[in-house]
């Protein structure tokens, strides 16, 4: 599904994530669901590169939205198997060398995996992930989503 490009544009979009990515996973205890994502948030003033990224990974959305304050587009992938064939070997190919983007990677990796197994579906493997999804941005930063203070990146 990658298509093929230089190795330079693939260090960039490691970088760039590193700097303006996130990767989520929420829960509903409620409904027993989990909603994984990664992401890219920017500037409407930067949308072009969002859709390089999203040509580059062949896959994923980009929504604009208009916000009294600021507008802003974002880049986003859900659909598990998407993120287990697609984005997480890019980034097992190209680790985000020394940051914490690549500490909440590898814990984002581990709960998409479990995921992946139907895990989830079982009442301890939902518990688990529960709260594996809690430690996954520790020590970082919003993804700035007005509706929520949950950290994610």
């Amino acid at each position: 599904m990658i298509k093929q490009i230089d190795n330079d544009f693939e260090k960039f979009i490691s970088g760039f994530v590193a700097g303006e990515g996130y990767f989520y996973v929420g829960t509903s205890t409620q409904k027993k669901r989990v909603n994984p994502a990664f992401g890219i948030k920017l500037s409407i003033k930067d949308k072009k590169i969002l859709y390089k990224i999203k040509d580059y990974f062949g896959c994923g959305n980009i929504e604009i939205r208009k916000c009294m304050d600021r507008n802003y587009c974002r880049f986003s992938v859900f659909k598990i198997k998407l993120l287990l064939d697609v984005i997480i070997p890019f980034f097992d190919k190209n680790p985000m060398y020394y940051t914490q983007k690549q500490n909440s990677f590898e814990k984002w990796k581990l709960v998409i995996n479990m995921i992946g197994n139907k895990e989830h579906l079982t009442e301890e493997g939902f518990e688990l992930i529960r709260l594996l999804s809690k430690r996954i941005n520790e020590g970082g930063k919003s993804n700035g989503n007005q509706n929520t203070k949950k950290e994610v990146i």
